[in-house]
């Protein structure tokens, strides 16, 4: 291993290390919720192997146990989920340059807590491929941090997500996002787009599903989209007049 991917790789372990804790109880609660549904362990693990999603896996499970038509409980699941297709386009032009292979890995591992260690890490000086690096650093170890916690809860889960609640470890997620963004928003251009984001999601709070987040999250990349076009067509005005 290169020092330079080394130098990532655990740059990402450290960043990521407060966070592992809730995903793992998360995924914790999410196996003893299958077994105690009544579903085999291979179910628990297909599902957090595939869909990978902790809202959307939750509801979707939810759904199943009671009898709702798969069909109804697949198309609920993909619209908790479009909200990482978002995600994806902020970072499009991050990961242009990287195979396609790559990019199909990071697009399926990209998720709230990697999204928002990627941004800071792309925010950061340094060569875009050793970024890129730890992009894909941080998608693995979520990834297996998930599918190691649902093979747990799918054993233990009974016994330590109750564990979990009475320590209310579940805190640690929230400190943890609130220290990654207070440096994302001290630049007023993200500041900006998150305030936008904040207000339309108060307006659309009612909305079943927690679509609010949804709609809040593609319209703050509109945003950004719509103002670097403008400040294309106005660099593109000035060297014309040059």
């Amino acid at each position: 291993m290169s020092n330079v991917i080394k130098r990532e790789v655990m740059l990402a372990f450290r960043r990521s290390s407060p966070l592992l804790i809730s995903s793992t109880l998360s995924g914790v609660v999410f196996g003893a919720l299958v077994i105690a549904g009544g579903l085999t362990i291979k179910d628990g693990l297909v599902m957090s192997g595939f869909i990978y999603s902790g809202a959307a896996q939750f509801v979707g499970l939810q759904l199943i146990l009671s009898h709702t038509e798969l069909t109804v409980a697949l198309i609920t699941t993909l619209l908790l989920s479009l909200r990482f297709f978002l995600y994806a386009i902020s970072l499009v032009d991050e990961v242009k340059a990287i195979p396609l292979s790559w990019r199909i890995i990071l697009a399926f591992g990209l998720i709230d807590a990697v999204f928002v260690m990627a941004k800071e890490r792309f925010s950061e000086s340094g060569q875009q491929a050793d970024k890129n690096i730890y992009f894909m650093s941080c998608v693995l170890i979520f990834y297996f941090n998930w599918i190691i916690g649902t093979a747990i809860g799918l054993f233990l889960g009974d016994m330590l997500s109750a564990f979990a609640s009475a320590w209310g470890l579940e805190f640690i997620a929230y400190a943890t996002f609130v220290a990654m963004l207070v440096p994302y928003l001290r630049i007023p251009r993200n500041f900006a787009v998150s305030l936008v984001a904040l207000v339309v999601w108060m307006l659309c709070a009612h909305l079943p599903y927690n679509l609010g987040i949804l709609v809040a999250c593609a319209a703050s990349v509109i945003i950004v989209k719509l103002v670097q076009n403008l400040r294309q067509r106005q660099r593109q005005i000035i060297k014309k007049e040059k």
